[in-house]
């Protein structure tokens, strides 16, 4: 999402942070780190949600993109739909791990998103190149977040430029 520009923070019902993020491109964002969920759910949900289409990861192994579109092929007035489904190109698309084969993505690494870095670092190196993503300007927004949730207090922290 890119550097921040502005964070809140709220404590939710059992005392767990709800992190509000404002982003200095404009975009918005909410980590919410709930304490009270059953230990046999997925540990990670991240949502994204653009412009009348959003995209869902569960545990880093289930991939939904929920397409614009409506409810129904008709297109009538909400609440008067006749049907649930949606008109195939625009029902959600829905992406597993497969878990059957003796494939590489099947490998903790890929599953876990650490294969790409990985492959990146190594083929930099192979090649004899400097490492151009991931450096220290990244490590530098992700230490100056976690000292800004160190000080939050009520108020929002504003981030300089």
């Amino acid at each position: 999402m890119g550097p921040l520009k502005r964070l809140f923070l709220e404590e939710g019902p059992g005392g767990e942070p709800i992190f509000t993020m404002k982003f200095a491109n404009g975009a918005a964002g909410v980590l919410h780190m709930p304490w009270g969920i059953a230990a046999t759910s997925p540990k990670e949900r991240l949502e994204v949600v653009g412009q009348g289409a959003n995209v869902v990861v569960e545990n880093n192994t289930r991939l939904t993109y929920y397409r614009s579109g409506n409810r129904s092929a008709a297109k009538p007035e909400y609440g008067r739909s006749g049907t649930f489904f949606s008109v195939n190109d625009e029902a959600p698309l829905h992406w597993e791990m497969d878990c059957y084969s003796g494939q590489p993505f099947n490998m903790h690494i890929f599953y876990l998103g650490y294969a790409f870095e990985v492959l990146y670092f190594c083929n930099r190196v192979l090649e004899n190149l400097p490492i151009e993503i991931g450096g220290l300007e990244d490590a530098w927004h992700i230490v100056r977040f976690f000292e800004a949730c160190q000080r939050i207090g009520d108020h929002p922290i504003e981030f300089a430029d």
